[in-house]
């Protein structure tokens, strides 16, 4: 049996004698102890530093690869912005091909409210009110998850979603265009000025 996402569902089945029939736990091949070995490494982000990266960005989708044994649902790709620096994301599979451009915003954006960030396939957002004096400025933070990939710095969105940005090369820094502050900037500004109700 299939739950609505197609994935496979648990059903414990039961032998004449009345006790359960567990499944078979899989054969430990070569190929299956290597996957998880590259699982392992990508949770401990081992060998590797958090990289540092742009606010917002266009990127270019340099290799994609689909990680086995995490869930049939991630991928981890590597990307280029400026010059050629390079660094990689765990994203939802599918969510991008590789030799294209993509819009990259990094874990500690804090965006303007607008549907076309509210993408489920590529994340999802909570939202934030952050307060100065008298003003309440609600903001979109997007949720980076980091269990499948320790050092995920942050999300990828397709550029149909951003027509005024196709145009741009590689490396672009777009955060002022699209309105894109970091979250410790506006932090540091509810600081800076204290909330009081009008």
């Amino acid at each position: 049996m299939k739950t609505a996402s197609g994935k496979k569902k648990f059903e414990l089945t039961f032998g004449p004698d009345g006790k359960p029939i567990w499944p078979k736990r899989p054969e430990m091949t070569p190929e299956r102890l290597e996957a998880i070995k590259q699982l392992d490494e990508l949770r401990s982000g081992k060998d590797e530093d958090m990289p540092e990266v742009p606010l917002a960005a266009i990127v270019y989708v340099k290799d994609y690869t689909e990680i086995p044994l995490a869930n049939e649902a991630y991928a981890l790709v590597t990307v280029t912005g400026e010059g050629k620096k390079t660094w990689k994301l765990a994203i939802r599979r599918g969510a991008a091909k590789p030799r294209t451009k993509m819009l990259f915003v990094s874990s500690d954006a804090a965006l303007p409210i607008e549907p076309r960030y509210r993408n489920e396939a590529v994340t999802r957002c909570k939202e934030k009110k952050y307060r100065f004096g008298v003003a309440v400025v609600p903001r979109l933070l997007p949720h980076v998850q980091r269990h499948i990939y320790r050092l995920n710095s942050g999300v990828l969105y397709p550029l149909k979603d951003f027509p005024e940005l196709k145009s741009l090369k590689k490396g672009t820094e777009v955060s002022a265009q699209l309105n894109i502050r970091s979250q410790k900037t506006m932090k540091a500004l509810m600081i800076a000025i204290p909330y009081r109700k009008s």
